[in-house]
């Protein structure tokens, strides 16, 4: 069993340092990451929309608000080898959806099974799931640009009703952890969520960070989209405006809400 009440306990006092606690972190990973590859066995790593709605329901039940939110993401790219092959994600014509929380955190599960995905499957290293704190800034091995918040989560059928029926496999196994699961049952490890876990992970041996790291001594940019784009969001926010979304005019897959200032 794992007593709702001494989570709640963790989330207060973690609230206080504007950050989720940990073991809620990797509690909320584990269950969407087990109700992702029992739901959506053929396709989880194109999910990025569903998991991250997923989240964002769990979160809600814990109190902890959290936004969906659509725009490109690039991490280094480690073929199987362990060398730094260049860069790997979704921007310019591809996004990706994830989640910021109310803790100023980027929440992103499905980016973990990124080597999966038909494009890239054999191709490169699997990559973490994310859980950062904005407030600690971005290595330079990842980089997530935001453009549009995504206000409601609605597709075509069947793609819609397969997703209302995730949800509610996500509600039942949400009791089903706090109800027969324990703490040690909760062992959903490779989530990057601090500075200090890099050197862990790098004295560790960890193969992709290791890997990553080669950017430090090759000094290869980030992608030239990226570096565009995040110039013009910085413009903007320079001259007090919203920086005008790029996915607005290409894509009506998810409606959205005006991007907050």
């Amino acid at each position: 069993m794992i007593p709702k009440n001494e989570i709640d306990e963790q989330i207060a006092e973690w609230r206080t340092q504007r950050r989720t606690a940990p073991f809620v972190q990797h509690l909320v990973m584990q269950l969407v990451d087990e109700a992702a590859r029992s739901h959506y066995p053929n396709d989880y790593p194109m999910k990025c929309l569903q998991t991250a709605g997923a989240i964002q329901r769990v979160l809600m039940k814990l109190g902890i608000a959290a936004q969906l939110y659509a725009g490109a993401v690039c991490f280094t790219k480690v073929d199987p080898s362990g060398k730094f092959v260049g860069w790997t994600g979704f921007w310019d014509a591809d996004h990706h959806i994830w989640l910021h929380t109310e803790f100023e955190e980027i929440v992103d599960l499905s980016v973990s099974q990124l080597h999966l995905h038909p494009v890239t499957q054999g191709e490169e290293l699997q990559l973490p799931a994310i859980w950062w704190n904005y407030r600690e800034g971005l290595p330079p091995i990842f980089k997530y640009l935001p453009d549009v918040p995504v206000a409601k989560i609605e597709m075509e059928e069947p793609d819609q009703s397969i997703y209302v029926e995730f949800l509610k496999h996500v509600d039942s196994l949400f009791d089903e952890y706090l109800s027969n699961r324990s703490p040690g049952d909760i062992l959903f490890t490779r989530l990057l969520s601090y500075t200090g876990q890099l050197n862990e992970w790098t004295e560790a041996g960890d193969p992709w960070l290791n890997g990553s790291l080669e950017i430090l001594n090759v000094e290869k940019p980030h992608p030239q989209w990226m570096i565009e784009r995040e110039a013009e969001i910085s413009a903007a926010y320079a001259k007090g405006e919203v920086p005008k979304s790029r996915l607005m005019s290409q894509t009506d897959l998810f409606r959205s809400s005006p991007p907050s200032e």
